[in-house]
């Protein structure tokens, strides 16, 4: 009887590992951008893997252009593993699948709320590159891809010292769900940036501020809440594109299009129709497949032992409804 149960046991376990191995495949399958199969055909030299949030914005998917375009330059292969923050297999997770799986690299684009210190420490101890975008972990990572956040807030700024100058009362609506200090980094360059261009116009000031979350309603109920706690403000500043069209949209309903600036964030289509109306001044647009192509670059470089920069600064440009006059869907 012994022995029946020992096999039993024994059985159940074998079992077990094959179902979890296969549930982890079919779960990496699913999430990535590439199928896993499909990859597999061509013998590639590096091996990397993209953790990011699940999106399919034109930020997101222009970033991972950007990398198809660089593994393809560097004999390498990027798998996108997308997650959700709050579920069960969130970023963190993938991070460590991704050390698992002996990856010669990682792209990493953090989402407020998960704790990626002790994966990307993990990954530090065993020697594989982590390249931030998006947002910057500030923390062991290799490097940060992207928009330099004081040079976002000091061009915001000059549009309204251009527009609205010393009569500007100014509120900010920050992307993000938490007020830690390190996930408040970037926000924190981009005030500095705004109050530094605003010098030109001292009467302007920044008068509220206020956190939303994912998800277009809560940047209308932000705006709605700026705007109905401060009735002399007359300026807008948005950090992401979903933020933009809400407070477009809050704006639109409270019968206020022209009388309240609104400075944008990213390329969104529906950001870029606010911008050609009129209900948007400006937008301020990051360069997403530049931004994918060079992290990957860093990756490799430091794969090789080259030197690889701190900050890889992949610009902005600044989107007004005269840069859009000669376009037919709005599209840049």
């Amino acid at each position: 009887m012994k022995r029946v149960l020992i096999a039993l046991i024994a059985l159940s376990a074998v079992v077990f590992v094959g179902v979890t191995t296969y549930s982890v495949f079919l779960l990496v399958t699913a999430t990535s951008g590439q199928k896993g199969p499909a990859r597999a055909e061509t013998a590639v030299r590096l091996h990397f893997f993209a953790v990011m949030p699940h999106a399919d914005g034109r930020y997101d998917l222009g970033l991972r252009k950007g990398m198809d375009n660089a593994a393809a330059d560097s004999d390498a292969a990027v798998e996108v593993l997308t997650y959700r923050p709050g579920d069960q297999y969130d970023g963190a997770w993938f991070m460590d699948l991704a050390l698992r799986a002996k990856t010669d690299g990682i792209i990493l684009m953090p989402q407020e709320g998960t704790d990626f210190s002790k994966a990307v420490d993990a990954a530090r101890a065993k020697g594989i590159p982590v390249v931030t975008v998006g947002r910057d972990l500030v923390h062991h990572r290799t490097c940060f891809v992207g928009t330099n956040s004081f040079q976002a807030g000091y061009e915001a700024g000059r549009i309204i010292v251009r527009r609205v100058g010393d009569r500007a009362r100014i509120g900010l609506i920050i992307a993000g769900e938490t007020e830690k200090p390190d996930q408040q980094w970037n926000q924190n360059f981009t005030l500095a940036g705004l109050s530094n261009a605003l010098k030109e116009a001292p009467g302007a000031r920044v008068v509220a501020a206020g956190l939303s979350r994912d998800g277009i309603l809560f940047g209308e109920e932000t705006a709605d809440e700026l705007v109905g706690k401060n009735p002399g403000l007359n300026v807008i500043v948005c950090t992401s594109g979903k933020d933009t069209i809400g407070a477009a949209q809050t704006i639109i309903d409270l019968n206020r299009v022209g009388a309240v600036t609104i400075i944008g964030y990213d390329d969104d289509p529906e950001v870029l129709a606010f911008v050609r109306k009129g209900v948007v001044s400006a937008t301020l647009v990051r360069n997403a497949e530049k931004t994918g192509y060079e992290a990957v670059r860093a990756i490799v470089a430091a794969r090789e032992g080259k030197p690889v920069s701190d900050f890889i600064d992949t610009g902005i440009t600044v989107v007004t409804p005269g840069n859009l006059a000669g376009t037919r869907d709005g599209s840049l």
